[in-house]
């Protein structure tokens, strides 16, 4: 169960299994590979420090955070039963293909060849999108298949004992194939068996699954989805499985489970003293960059801290960073080398580099220990005339620095946690009537007329014919309906009237079920006769009335953990700025973040105040009012046209900060998961 400070139990699934300290060493992961049951290293931890890198020279730019995109690793286990049997004179001998589908990311579709499965290398093929029956985004092409178990002879239950490990990313869209063939031959080639049944299922709706697992009926039509191989004979295959299945359908239980060293978390706080004066005014804005090398010297940054203005002496508290991706074999292994970097932020040109440390995740520990400070080094500064008068960047301190163990944004999803999804509509005047070709609101069959709800045929859900509010609905609803058991999703709209003459800040116009339904009443909504589009675009009032709805859903529910993603989709500059800020603040202590979409050609410049960063002048509205810090970041602020008329591609921008705003007010309020 979970449980916070205030003592309330919530009911909890039990965890994975324990997990070894130091693993072996291996090279750099895969997006997805199989091991079989019972693989693991051993090994316990060490604290001797290698020896330093060279101290590096000072960079020509800051560094990028983007290379370091955590990636958590999902193992996904596969049975079935009452699979059919294809056998005359023995039972069936199953086996099963796994393929793969991530969509819009095929620089990650690297595949490895291991001994136990065997994987194909295959480039991403071109994907197109349409919305299916049952209100799930379907993106044809792009499959390759990942892995592939062993043959159980003779077994119409099996238990495949391989463990396939997938990269899972909440922000995007992968889907899993798995087809279930009956063995009569070892060509190798899944075609050339006998087909027993397949089922294609999302990874997020795996791991929202939990440890109950995801069990599914088996499909027997041999209908397979495109980019994955079709049996030569189709229809005799489905027929003959048809005609062994009349006693009891069979099943599919898919379980996924997170890997325990995603859970394995270095907790830390820094603080700098004696740093030079980088500004005209005397003073400096710090943050520091965390970074792992590699053994060709070469540094991967994993970590950067939060922005402290005008200070010489900055402290960092309660950070947290991934342990493997600073020592992937261990502390104290060979591969445990990092480096601290500190920067001066600047608001205009590049940041200005102050001076950093070699050291390890063992001298890291060793040094809050013994509380021995680190001296910062600018390596072009101890060369030539000026070494001279150099005497260094100032000192870093490790206040605190532990290895701990905590669960993370999988485990509260596979305990029960629901993400849910709120949908707010700009209907203001500047959208322009959905029955004019430039209006955002269009849609292609209402050119010429205002139509009506009843008399205007629903929308073709297809990439090429949405426009941009239908773009951004399915690529935030695709993923987030995953996390959701009901699927049931309120929607609500903005300055707009209706009837003529009563306008709404907010109106509420119902809950819809999936992606589908939100597409209908959004359609419905704005195809209404009796809707006149108006103004002003004030957010506070949605704001204030999604954060009401999820306190009563808080206290209807004291035992679930609901966290509510608000998307609000509009076309222009906020009207309320100063309200907003001040929803935002009280908002920011509810499990709530807040997705915001910019359409159309507006200049979104002052939308940067709401997503603001630690560093920026804009972010004085997360300042809390008795002077304790700031209050969560809840906002991401993403225009459409930065990221073009692919949804997925604006799932990923939007929602990659999820998890983390999750677990920020997961900690926020001392809320744990307990065995």
């Amino acid at each position: 169960m979970w449980s916070s400070r205030s003592g309330r139990p919530l009911p909890r699934t039990p965890s994975p299994s324990g997990y070894s300290a130091q693993q072996q060493q291996v090279p750099p992961p895969p997006p997805y590979s199989v091991m079989s049951q019972g693989g693991g290293g051993g090994g316990g931890d060490r604290f001797s420090q290698p020896p330093p890198a060279p101290i590096p020279p000072p960079p020509s730019e800051a560094p990028s955070i983007e290379s370091a995109t955590l990636k958590t690793k999902v193992q996904l286990r596969i049975s079935c039963t009452d699979l059919a049997n294809r056998d005359h004179f023995s039972k069936s001998d199953p086996q099963a293909y796994i393929y793969f589908q991530h969509v819009g990311a095929s620089s990650r579709t690297r595949l490895q060849r291991t001994a136990s499965v065997s994987s194909i290398r295959s480039d991403s093929s071109s994907v197109a999108l349409r919305i299916a029956p049952d209100g799930r985004p379907e993106v044809a092409g792009g499959w390759n298949l990942v892995a592939r178990t062993a043959t159980i002879q003779d077994e119409l239950n099996p238990v495949f004992p391989e463990i396939i490990t997938f990269d899972y990313f909440f922000e995007e869209v992968q889907n899993v194939c798995i087809v279930i063939v009956d063995v009569d031959n070892n060509s190798g080639v899944m075609t050339k068996q006998q087909y027993l049944g397949h089922t294609t299922v999302s990874l997020g709706q795996i791991v929202s699954a939990g440890s109950r697992g995801l069990t599914d009926f088996l499909k027997t039509d041999c209908q397979l989805p495109r980019g994955v191989p079709g049996f030569h004979d189709a229809r005799n295959e489905a027929r003959a499985v048809s005609q062994q299945n009349h006693r009891s359908p069979a099943k599919i239980m898919l379980l996924a489970t997170t890997e325990a060293d995603n859970r394995r978390q270095l907790v830390f706080s820094f603080s700098c003293t004696g740093l030079p004066r980088m500004d005209a005014n005397g003073l400096a804005d710090p943050y520091f960059v965390l970074s792992r090398i590699d053994r060709s010297g070469h540094q991967m940054h994993v970590y950067r801290s939060p922005i402290i203005r005008r200070t010489l002496s900055p402290a960092w508290r309660d950070l947290r960073v991934p342990l493997r991706l600073l020592a992937p074999d261990g502390v104290g292994g060979a591969a445990d080398r990092v480096r601290v970097s500190v920067w001066d932020w600047d608001r205009t040109g590049g940041d200005d580099y102050i001076g950093s440390v070699d050291t390890s995740v063992g001298g890291l520990l060793a040094a809050a220990s013994s509380r021995t400070p680190l001296q910062l080094v600018d390596a072009a500064k101890t060369r030539g005339v000026r070494k001279m008068f150099y005497h260094g960047s100032g000192t870093l301190r490790i206040d605190a620095c532990a290895v701990v163990d905590e669960p993370q944004f999988l485990d509260f999803v596979a305990a029960g946690a629901q993400i849910d999804l709120a949908v707010a509509v700009d209907l203001t005047a500047s959208n322009q009537y959905p029955h004019h070709p430039t209006s955002l609101h269009h849609f292609p069959e209402l050119v010429g007329r205002r139509g009506s709800a009843l008399g205007v045929p629903q929308p073709a859900a297809q990439e090429g014919s949405m426009n941009e509010y239908q773009r951004a609905i399915v690529g935030v609803g695709q993923i987030l309906q995953e996390y959701d058991s009901d699927k049931i999703f309120p929607m609500y709209g903005f300055g707009y009237e209706k009837p003529p003459g009563v306008r709404h800040r907010c109106g509420f116009f119902g809950r819809a079920f999936g992606v589908q339904g939100l597409l209908e009443m959004y359609h419905d909504t704005v195809c209404d006769p009796l809707l006149r589009l108006s103004g002003p675009t004030d957010f506070a009032p949605v704001i204030d009335q999604v954060s009401r709805d999820l306190e009563e859903k808080m206290r209807a529910e004291p035992s679930m953990l609901h966290y509510q993603v608000l998307l609000m989709v509009t076309d222009g500059l906020i009207t309320d700025l100063d309200a907003t800020l001040r929803s935002l603040t009280r908002a920011a202590s509810l499990p709530l973040s807040i997705v915001v979409v910019g359409v159309g050609q507006e200049d979104f410049g002052t939308m940067n105040i709401l997503d603001a960063d630690d560093g920026d002048d804009a972010a004085t509205w997360r300042l809390r009012p008795d002077g304790r810090g700031s209050v969560r970041d809840i906002v991401q602020f993403v225009p459409m046209r930065e990221v073009g008329a692919d949804p997925f591609a604006l799932a990923r921008e939007t929602l990659a900060e999820i998890p983390d705003q999750f677990m920020q007010y997961v900690r926020e309020r001392g809320i744990r998961l307990e065995a």
